[in-house]
């Protein structure tokens, strides 16, 4: 039995084949990656909805937010290749460093299998300008890195004579398990943690992570008092006045109180109790 039977042909047209072909456009990243290369090249901190609005205004294609961040991805990778290549040129870089300046330290440090681990520069310039010029403080801070490889980037700075900061040192890790204990660690093994004090702000930061978790439902004003609690204490010059902020605060709260008590670390950061 035939599949396919012919009943009636009829080999006359009146219109073309075209007027009745639907055809859907899916706009995909590999179509527009040319152009938003340009859009990139031109400004690499370009986000996915100025590039989204760049598209329609100049060649009236809508992409979607993905569309424009996978294209951007896309062209990111044109223009600086892979990251796990990049990470090949870690031992180059860190040698031509050294050899364009003696006084420059480039180190980096691979596991057994040759998988990058830590890297850190500090440039020639930098140590000189410190030496000579800048104030003997140092600042340790740190951030996470986004994308496939993560890690965390850590900066050390310092002020100049203009009361500018300074950059002095930069550090790539991979892991860091607790960022807070490893700056302190760290600190402790080089100075041996003489005169190390915290930073205010993130210690203000994670008393208001703490305000939320225990004093949740209580509205703004309340937490705009604590905080302001937490700034007596912080900035009180007198031990005296900081156990009566310590008291305000245990009646407002007591288990910000606690909190505050089991840090173990109100002494690097409380103006009345640090070891001037």
């Amino acid at each position: 039995m035939p599949l396919l039977r012919v009943t009636t042909f009829k080999n006359e047209h009146l219109h073309s084949a075209q007027e009745d072909l639907e055809v859907s456009y899916s706009i995909r990243c590999t179509l527009t990656s040319s152009i938003i290369d340009d859009i990139v090249r031109s400004n690499v901190e370009k986000r996915p909805n100025e590039i989204k609005a760049d598209i329609y205004r100049d060649y009236g294609i809508s992409l979607t937010y993905r569309q424009a961040l996978r294209a951007k991805e896309r062209a990111l990778v044109e223009i600086n290749g892979l990251p796990d290549q990049s990470y090949m040129l870690v031992p180059w870089l860190c040698n031509r460093l050294m050899e364009t300046d003696a006084d420059t330290i480039a180190k980096w440090v691979a596991s057994e299998n040759n998988r990058f681990e830590r890297l850190f520069i500090a440039y020639g310039c930098s140590i000189k300008g410190f030496l000579l010029g800048a104030r003997p403080i140092l600042y340790v801070d740190g951030c996470f890195l986004s994308g496939p490889y993560q890690g965390t980037l850590l900066a050390t700075s310092t002020y100049d004579a203009d009361n500018e900061l300074f950059p002095l040192a930069f550090a790539i890790v991979t892991i860091v398990f607790d960022r807070n204990n490893a700056i302190i660690g760290a600190v402790r093994a080089i100075f041996d943690g003489d005169r190390h004090a915290f930073c205010y702000r993130h210690v203000k930061e994670n008393f208001s992570s703490e305000f939320n978790k225990v004093c949740r439902g209580m509205g703004r004003n309340s937490k705009e008092e604590a905080l302001k609690l937490l700034d007596y204490i912080a900035y009180a010059r007198h031990e005296h006045k900081f156990h009566i902020a310590m008291k305000n605060l245990r009646m407002f709260s007591p288990q910000l109180a606690r909190w505050v008590e089991n840090q173990g670390d109100v002494d690097q950061w409380a103006l009345s109790l640090f070891p001037f």
